[in-house]
């Protein structure tokens, strides 16, 4: 039998270890390109190892997206992932208008106006009169959402 073992590891090799031998293993230890191959080939493996935990991990991300989107779809009523991003984009654009709507209300230290009920409060008669202007603008939002109060005459 021939032994074979790694010259930094042990002076008897795994068989002769295994088989409790007491006597002088005859160890020669692999040739050095034999184990410049075996570690190539191990870190060749590893890389693909890596690839493939990335691959999976964005496999199971995109999986959740379009589980979530799904639910939202349904919770919707929606038919489409088409409709679904519609949906979103009009929200988002709504926010946005909401925003400005807010930023513009306390650059001129109003508050903003939530239903047309709050348009004329108490709470507005020390600030002062609003421009025309922010008016305007409010006006303007109300009729894009199709909620422009009736006149007020006085």
């Amino acid at each position: 039998m021939t032994c074979v073992s790694s010259s930094k590891d042990s002076r008897r090799c795994a068989e002769c270890v295994r088989r409790n031998l007491k006597e002088k293993c005859d160890c020669m230890g692999p040739e050095h390109p034999d184990w410049v191959k075996l570690e190539r080939e191990e870190e060749r493996l590893d890389r693909e190892e890596e690839e493939t935990l990335s691959k999976l991990l964005r496999l199971r991300k995109q999986k959740r997206l379009i589980r979530t989107r799904g639910k939202d779809m349904l919770r919707r009523g929606l038919k489409t992932l088409d409709e679904l991003d519609a949906a979103e984009e009009a929200e988002r654009v709504a926010a946005e208008k909401l925003a400005q709507t807010e930023s513009l209300a306390s650059s001129n230290q109003v508050t903003p106006v939530t239903s047309s009920s709050d348009v004329l409060t108490s709470e507005l008669a020390p600030l002062g009169s609003p421009s025309p202007s922010f008016w305007d603008y409010v006006v303007s939002e109300a009729d894009a959402y199709g909620a422009t109060p009736p006149p007020i005459h006085g």
